[in-house]
């Protein structure tokens, strides 16, 4: 390991950047000490130089916590390491603002394209090897900045980050008091993969023409009749809860018919006419079949860079992802011996309208951990919490601004067991707030103001 960055950032000179946008957002940040380094600097297989890289802040006023950051996507690159709370406010409601020490890394590669795979040694750097030693390292790290361990260590992670939090409740379950795993990728191969090239074909099969000849996968379905889906899904599922606000609480018992979507014979559908958004026979079967899931490009074995959803074959090709499968997974594990042992606690959350990830995954993991262990035993240590209209770790018409930290905190801290959480709304629902409830409790409508969370019980 080297250090190849230390810097002391003075109180109230910078703020949290949002990734992507770099948009500065929150308060002014305290003073903290900003180390950067490698560890385990090598050349790959493929003759590319490769290391973990880790960015490490350690606040002058420190809390006693340490929070890991998890990553996402193919990981790459190190997103700054403030400690992103959930939801969408979590880079402005940051860690680092109450004192915790952060870590976060690149997961061993230093490019969020794909190719890192033809590696193998790459692969299992960015499945686990590469957050063990960062974990590892940024507490020997911690320890001999501040002359004592940490009181209490957390991980907080959306999406592959996600992944990586229950990874470690199951392959290094010793290392985290308390786990946030949003949106988490839990069968990236299996269930994402095959999914998503599920959907490109199918949605490809009733898609038009463009001007070369080959189907539009944008036009499969035109916004009109997006919005005509939309409306079905309201029209059926929203009063369920209780309450007809445009929020789909009681998810599990929503039920829709593709077919009832069907042009009438004769109608084409298009806009002005009474069947204005209706679905061509072609684009009802391609709903319906992406609503039921595939039958059974991301990493094979061995490596293939010509794999895409394109020309993924779902006799063939689901065999060939075990290995990666193997390695990277985190949804067969229902038992979390280690990490029950310890007093770990997990937090999933889940938002119903994600694209990448389904929620329904998440579901059926705190719905195996219930029959493993009793709802009961369970709860004392994993719940889930499933957020209406969201989409892929925050965004959607939903009520996506919640604090996963502070509840999480309490749960390990106090022995507080979260029962609900408040949400509220941003972009969308400014003005909206709902109650998060733990799966499979939802939340609903009591009496009162429409827009308050106290109107609403978990039932």
């Amino acid at each position: 390991m080297r250090i190849t960055e230390a810097t002391l950032i003075a109180a109230a000179s910078v703020r949290a950047k949002e990734p992507g946008s770099n948009r500065e957002v929150g308060e002014l940040l305290p003073e903290h000490c900003l180390l950067r380094g490698r560890i385990d600097e090598r050349t790959g297989t493929d003759g590319k130089p490769y290391h973990t890289g880790f960015e490490l802040r350690l606040p002058s006023h420190f809390s006693g916590r340490f929070f890991y950051q998890g990553g996402g996507g193919n990981d790459g690159v190190i997103n700054n390491a403030v400690g992103r709370n959930t939801g969408a406010l979590g880079w402005a409601d940051n860690a680092l603002l109450r004192g915790y020490a952060v870590v976060a890394t690149d997961a061993g590669h230093q490019s969020p394209a794909p190719e890192f795979g033809l590696d193998p040694q790459a692969r299992v750097e960015h499945a686990y090897r590469a957050h063990d030693r960062t974990a590892v390292t940024a507490k020997a790290i911690l320890d001999a900045y501040y002359g004592r361990q940490a009181d209490r260590s957390y991980f907080v992670g959306c999406s592959g980050g996600g992944r990586q939090g229950m990874m470690f409740t199951q392959r290094l379950p010793s290392y985290f008091d308390g786990v946030i795993a949003v949106a988490p990728a839990m069968r990236v191969s299996e269930g994402a993969t095959t999914a998503a090239a599920w959907t490109v074909q199918k949605f490809l099969a009733a898609a038009p023409a463009g001007a070369d000849g080959q189907p539009v996968l944008a036009r499969a379905l035109s916004e009109v009749q997006l919005k005509r889906v939309a409306a079905e899904v309201l029209a059926r599922c929203d009063a369920l809860d209780g309450l007809k606000d445009g929020i789909v609480h009681d998810w599990a018992n929503c039920r829709i018919e593709p077919t009832a979507l069907q042009c009438p014979a004769g109608s084409t559908g298009a806009e002005g006419t009474p069947s204005a958004g209706c679905l061509a026979p072609a684009q009802v079967r391609a709903l319906t079949q992406v609503m039921a899931g595939a039958l059974g490009h991301e990493f094979v074995t061995p490596p293939d860079p010509l794999l895409s959803t394109l020309n993924f074959d779902f006799e063939r090709d689901p065999a060939r992802m075990q290995a990666f499968h193997r390695v990277y997974d985190s949804a067969d594990d229902v038992q979390l011996t280690g990490y029950r042992q310890r007093g770990g606690k997990l937090l999933l959350i889940h938002g119903l309208a994600d694209p990448i990830f389904s929620a329904l995954e998440t579901a059926d993991y705190q719905q195996r951990l219930n029959a493993a262990h009793g709802p009961a035993r369970a709860a004392e240590f994993a719940r889930s919490f499933m957020v209406p209209g969201m989409t892929h770790c925050a965004g959607g018409p939903a009520t996506d601004a919640f604090d996963g930290l502070s509840a999480l905190q309490r749960w390990v801290e106090h022995g507080q067991a979260p029962e609900r959480m408040e949400a509220r709304g941003t972009t969308v629902l400014p003005g909206l707030s709902r109650p998060l409830c733990p799966h499979p409790q939802v939340a609903r409508y009591r009496a009162g103001d429409v827009a308050s969370a106290q109107s609403f019980d978990c039932r």
